[in-house]
């Protein structure tokens, strides 16, 4: 390529598609890219040209203005915009935009995904009724709860989307169904609050409490499903019938309880506080979403705490002042650390922009200035916690200290930039005065330069002084072609007179070069006059330069492939240098945690490696004067970089040795021997690690370290006698032990099974107390962890079949209470045999049906008692209450609807306990045991 190339005409219009396609990498201009998108006949240069659009309302006109095959690149590349990655849209909250991504994408899974992000309904219903993916209307379908929308939307959707269609019409009909089973249980309610309505106005008799329990239990089921002024009118009733059977010490324990209360909701006061003020001094800050949940799970249920307590009685002033100071300071951190995700992109980007700011740029700082105040706004921090303040708000803190110096320092010295811009256009003056155009071009760029570092008002003033000077350079430039135009004429004759020179090319490219040179330093004429005489200059210049140009392009070739090399060896050895983890070197700390662990350096290979790299260096030649200076600058550079690094190495590395050296030195007077041994083992262990050493500082310090080492073991061999006799008697000891753990291990029983693994336990502490080789502590220890293994198993099948006897004696309770009336012997000899019952069984309430006998509830409550334990069982119902069933399910689901969800593991023992109090007949028995048998496996 010759020099004067960029002369030419713009590359974007070039013939060649080619050309034209190379050229637009470097297209900045919108409108040329949108000209060359809409009439560019080669597709290749269309599809190129459309790739550098990146303004969004562009891209969102094109998209339905391109021709067919453009479009869905369009669609592609605003997709990229507003969705980066796949993972990302989980960030999105904006529904039109969420919208937007399920209209462009062409995947359906991305598509469902977005519309089922979408939080407005009015958005989903429009995309439920006329979206043209079927998966995405069903999936914004089912973001819909609404049962009137629902039903709207089924209407919509009957003849032209069955998947859309069946949906709303499951959710409806469940609906309906359920207000059907709402009004059937209503009528139940009615009833059974009259008839304990009843029974309150005419409680007079203690026979009448078993009625009374039985009503109670009734309600117990149903109470979930009553309306709170039914459940105030029927807790009226029981208040009632309860205060009628009430003595006077029940209402003495109520006041004491009352107290009790007051007293311990005012200790909970301060507990809650306590353990705030713990979180405060102790809990580092939540870097993840399960920290996050779990602290914010522990300030709710401190909080419910308070409330609790505050139900009671009212807290101290002071106490309800730290309470809200706490409990704020940790709601706000939460906040900060809920947002910071989501923002962290957006800081790190701040801080690059700050760090590359241009801190004389009066705008660009103030403005980079107000938006990192904002951000940092929109993330509070408690000052209380800034020693636990995440890096990337510490980075954002720092550069925006950074920003306020800069704008601070601006502000200072604007008087500075005021006098240098005005000694700027003094200057601009003086040379327009003495027509010196190209000085005055310079000082007119020098102007504008300082003019940068102005607050607007003042820009503006000076920007009005700076105008007719400007007009005056610009008609200073027109007047001086008249005196340029002869000498171009001229300068294009010699140009002409080399064409065909039988000159050596070295002479005749410094006489090419010498013409053009003279060229430059001659000012420019009008524009087309210029670009005439400018031609003729360059044809004549590049017919004369062919005979050098072939010379030359080996020669040029050479040295840049010369340089390239160089420089890749530069190149290599600062990747090299990057990715080592030097010591104490902050920027590959800091890029460890980002990415992943730089290897710590080998130092010898560090050491060849850069004498490696200096013998290639010096083979690669010839480079070019310039070339040569740049990459020999270069190449020492990052050559004395690594060697400073290995030089800190050495010092490190002598200083280490030198204090290893004299540690071991102190330890030959040492009184406390076998420390003394230890720490001289250790000593030579980290001499070992240290790392490169010169060679003669190296056998120095080596030879006082030994020394000092083998004077401190030769002491040892002197002991080494004495203590065998010590060891044996230990290793002895551990044997004994071991040989107790056995007996008791094979003499347990029953009753010993649960403490044996207490009794092994302290058999192995004293174990573990004794001083033993290594070997023989090994093997010994294996021998007590298998025994403790073997002693977890009893104790575990010891209480598994405790488990089993306890709920088979409750059924042989059960079984007794119900045969009481038939088979008296039976039920006796049943009801006699020893035994535990299950945990959590109400055994009040078994003595009471071994004491009252008859069923205390009727067939259906017994049938809805099976059934109950049947559902938790997930074993069949007899088909004649297949009905029975589904309504018992539906009550569940409504129950579960409103958010009543029982307690794991607590439905079984509820079951089990009321079916107790219903005291059923010998009939009910052996299906309800069949359903409990099932729910144990």
């Amino acid at each position: 390529m010759s020099l004067f190339d960029s002369f030419t005409v713009p590359k974007w219009q070039h013939s060649d598609p080619q050309v034209r396609k190379q050229a637009i990498e470097q297209l900045v201009d919108e409108e040329v890219l949108l000209e060359l998108v809409k009439s560019d006949p080669a597709a290749t240069v269309q599809s190129a040209a459309l790739s550098r659009i990146n303004n969004p309302a562009t891209l969102d006109a094109l998209i339905e203005t391109l021709p067919p095959a453009l479009q869905p690149q369009a669609r592609s590349q605003r997709l990229r915009q507003l969705l980066p990655q796949a993972d990302h849209l989980a960030q999105i909250d904006d529904d039109t935009t969420l919208l937007r991504i399920a209209s462009l994408t062409d995947r359906d899974e991305l598509a469902a995904a977005a519309v089922a992000q979408i939080s407005d309904i009015e958005i989903r219903m429009q995309a439920a009724k006329h979206h043209p993916l079927a998966k995405v209307r069903l999936t914004a379908a089912r973001g819909v709860r609404d049962i009137g929308l629902l039903h709207e939307l089924m209407l919509a959707a009957r003849d032209h989307d069955r998947g859309v269609y069946r949906h709303c019409k499951k959710l409806v009909d469940e609906h309906n169904a359920l207000q059907q089973l709402e009004a059937e249980q209503q009528e139940k309610i009615r009833q059974l609050g009259q008839q304990i309505k009843e029974l309150a106005e005419s409680f007079n008799s203690l026979d009448q409490q078993s009625h009374y329990q039985g009503l109670k239990l009734q309600w117990q089921a149903i109470n979930p499903l009553a309306s709170p002024g039914q459940r105030e009118s029927v807790q009226g009733d029981f208040a009632l019938c309860a205060g009628r059977l009430a003595s006077l010490s029940a209402s003495k324990a109520a006041a004491e309880q009352t107290e009790a209360e007051r007293v311990n909701a005012s200790q909970e006061f301060q507990a809650v506080i306590d353990e705030l003020e713990q979180i405060d001094g102790g809990a580092e800050t939540p870097q993840d979403n399960a920290a996050i949940q779990q602290l914010n799970l522990a300030l709710d249920g401190l909080q419910q705490r308070w409330q609790a307590a505050l139900a009671v009685t009212r807290a101290a002033p002071g106490q309800e002042a730290s309470f809200k100071d706490l409990m704020e300071r940790w709601r706000l951190l939460l906040i900060t650390a809920r947002g910071l995700p989501g923002k962290t992109v957006r800081l790190e980007k701040t801080v690059q922009e700050a760090a590359g700011i241009d801190s004389t740029d009066y705008d660009a700082v103030q403005h980079l200035l107000e938006g990192s105040g904002k951000l940092i706004a929109s993330l509070p921090w408690p000052e209380r916690k800034a020693h636990g303040l995440p890096a990337a708000l510490a980075r954002m803190h720092e550069a925006r200290a950074r920003l306020l110096s800069q704008f601070s320092t601006l502000g200072k010295n604007q008087q500075k930039y005021i006098a240098q811009t005005q000694a700027c256009i003094e200057t601009l003056r003086t040379r327009l005065d003495e027509n010196h155009t190209r000085e005055a071009d310079r000082s007119l760029s020098a102007v504008r330069r300082a003019l940068k570092s102005l607050p607007p008002p003042q820009r503006q003033k000076f920007e009005q002084i700076l105008k007719p000077l400007a007009a005056r350079l610009n008609e200073a430039h027109d007047w001086q072609g008249f005196a340029i135009e002869p000498k171009k004429l001229e300068l294009c004759a010699s140009m002409a007179a080399l064409i065909g020179s039988q000159e050596d090319v070295e002479m005749l490219a410094l006489k090419i070069q010498s013409l053009q040179d003279e060229w430059k330093q001659i000012g420019a004429l009008p524009h087309a006059r210029e670009q005439a005489l400018w031609l003729q200059f360059k044809a004549a210049a590049d017919e004369a330069w062919k005979p050098c140009k072939a010379a030359f392009s080996a020669q040029a070739k050479l040295q840049r492939e010369n340089f390239k090399r160089r420089m890749e060896l530069v190149k290599q050895l600062a990747d090299y240098d990057a990715r080592m983890a030097w010591p104490g070197d902050a920027d590959s700390t800091a890029l460890a945690v980002v990415t992943e662990p730089a290897p710590a350096p080998d130092w010898h290979k560090v050491q060849k490696t850069l004498d490696a790299a200096r013998a290639a260096f010096s083979t690669i030649k010839p480079v070019n004067p310039r070339d040569e200076r740049n990459s020999q600058k270069a190449f020492r550079e990052i050559c004395d970089r690594i060697y400073a690094h290995i030089k800190e190495e050495y010092e490190r590395n002598i200083a280490r040795k030198t204090e290893l050296a004299a540690q071991a030195e102190i330890l030959t007077t040492a009184t406390d021997l076998p420390a003394a041994i230890e720490a001289a083992k250790k000593l030579q262990r980290e001499w070992k690690m240290v790392g490169l050493t010169p060679v003669a500082a190296d056998r120095k310090l080596w030879k006082a370290f030994r020394a000092a080492c083998d004077t401190v073991f030769t002491r040892l061999d002197e002991q080494r006698v004495q203590n065998q006799a010590g060891m044996e008697a230990q290793v002895k000891q551990a044997g004994d032990l071991r040989d107790q753990a056995r007996g008791l291990l094979a003499a347990q029983g029953d009753e010993q099974v649960l403490n044996l693994h207490k009794a092994l336990a302290e058999l192995k502490q004293q174990f573990t107390q004794l001083a033993l080789p290594p070997a023989v502590q090994q093997r010994l220890l294996k021998d007590f962890q298998a025994m403790e293994h073997q002693a977890r198993d009893s104790a575990a099948a010891f209480r598994s079949r405790q488990e089993a006897a306890s709920w088979n004696h409750l059924q042989k309770k059960m079984r007794a209470c119900a045969l009481k009336h038939s088979d008296a012997g039976q039920a006796t000899s049943l009801w006699q045999n020893a035994g535990a019952l299950p945990r959590d069984i109400d055994a009040s309430a078994l003595e009471a049906w071994w004491q009252q006998g008859p069923p205390g509830g009727t067939d259906e409550q017994m049938r809805e008692a099976c059934i109950a334990l049947e559902v938790l069982a997930e074993v069949e119902s007899p088909a004649a209450d297949k009905k029975a069933r589904m309504n018992y399910q539906m009550r569940r689901l409504a129950a579960g609807m409103r958010g009543e969800k029982p307690v794991p593991g607590q439905a079984r023992l509820d079951c089990i306990n009321q079916f107790i109090a219903l005291r059923p007949s010998n009939d009910w028995l052996d299906r309800f045991f069949s359903a409990l048998n099932a729910s144990q496996k």
